[in-house]
């Protein structure tokens, strides 16, 4: 446990089995030797900058500014995170999860294999690249600040919350859509998987709009292709 009165930086490899718990109050944490290894972080601080030879779990952890974590492992949480700024998730190959439920990220910026997120808060969705399959559970509005680029499937869920992702340059493989008014738009052909939609649904893509799986929407469904082609033909969707 170290607690310091002004900023923490690492100046040498830290290698700990158990819980590391930092705190530097309203002061910056920089750990980025890039060799250490930390057991669980538990982490309070302005701006935090972690990088973990290693997987990296993080345990309770309040940070007021933005959060840089880095790992060679998977990256998961074994207790809440709340973080104001942007957080910003680097695993490479492998996996992201955070799913204690009562997290709140900011704006999150990801970078990994699959990804799930659950966050106790609306959720910003900053410039992001997945690998594998995102999945993404919310307590409040879903919306997008950076491009979005997911090789597998999309699992957007906001519950009775909006979601909107418009950025324009984003690619989601399939989307999976649980929310309230929903707006897409995708920089390539659009595949809709299972989706419940309590309201509105407006889809722009850049190439042709499929689905793969049944659509449910309450209200006005608004499908916009341009030249390209629409077949919507599952043949269990309702449609408003």
């Amino acid at each position: 446990s170290v607690t310091a009165s002004g900023a923490i930086t690492d100046s040498g490899t830290l290698a700990i089995t158990g819980t590391t718990a930092i705190n530097a109050g309203a002061n910056n944490i920089t750990i980025n030797n890039g060799s250490g290894t930390f057991g669980t972080l538990e982490i309070i601080g302005n701006n935090v900058i972690v990088s973990e030879n290693a997987a990296t779990d993080i345990g309770a952890s309040t940070i007021a500014g933005d959060a840089s974590f880095t790992s060679t492992g998977n990256v998961t949480d074994s207790g809440t995170i709340a973080i104001t700024g942007t957080t910003t998730i680097n695993v490479g190959g492998n996996n992201i999860t955070l799913n204690n439920g009562d997290g709140t990220y900011g704006t999150l910026q990801l970078l990994g294999n699959d990804v799930t997120v659950d966050e106790n808060a609306a959720t910003d969705i900053g410039t992001s690249s997945v690998g594998g399959t995102l999945n993404i559970d919310s307590a409040g509005n879903i919306t997008d600040s950076g491009t979005i680029t997911v090789a597998g499937t999309t699992t957007i869920n906001a519950g009775a919350n909006n979601i909107t992702l418009t950025d324009g340059d984003g690619t989601f493989g399939t989307l999976e859509l649980t929310g309230n008014d929903v707006t897409i738009t995708e920089n390539a052909a659009t595949d809709i998987g299972a989706s419940i939609i309590a309201n509105t649904l407006a889809i722009t893509s850049a190439g042709n709009i499929t689905d793969s799986g049944t659509i449910a929407a309450a209200s006005t469904v608004t499908l916009n292709a341009g030249s390209n082609n629409i077949t919507i033909d599952n043949g269990d969707g309702t449609f408003g």
